[in-house]
């Protein structure tokens, strides 16, 4: 072999093992990147996830105080015995007007006294 082949490889064998350390720094620093973006998003989606938190344990502590299906069946039945009432209130009502009526229609008919 004489000087300028071994002169050649060297050259090679040296761009060869900087082209392979270019691209492990490259993988590298990329890798480095991503794994830092991940744990930014991680801390904001944990930073959310603990103000839902609070937020969930508020809606189920109202929850539990919200009237249930029996509440507002019997709900329903109350009112609508205060409907019963004022319907029998309105019926009261309209015989007193019609009495009332009749009075006044006696009065115009006779003259007042």
């Amino acid at each position: 072999m004489d000087l300028d082949l071994a002169k050649f490889l060297l050259q090679m064998l040296e761009f060869l093992v900087v082209g392979a350390c270019s691209v492990y720094v490259y993988i590298a620093n990329k890798n480095r990147v991503t794994n830092e973006r991940i744990t930014e998003m991680e801390t904001a989606i944990e930073e959310k996830i603990d103000g839902h938190g609070e937020r969930i344990a508020v809606l189920e502590t109202r929850a539990k105080q919200v009237p249930t299906h029996s509440d507002m069946g019997d709900i329903h039945e109350k009112i609508n015995a205060v409907d019963q009432k004022v319907s029998a209130q309105g019926g009261k009502l309209d015989s007193i007007d019609a009495q009332l009526r009749q009075l006044m229609n006696r009065i115009l008919e006779r003259g007042l006294p």
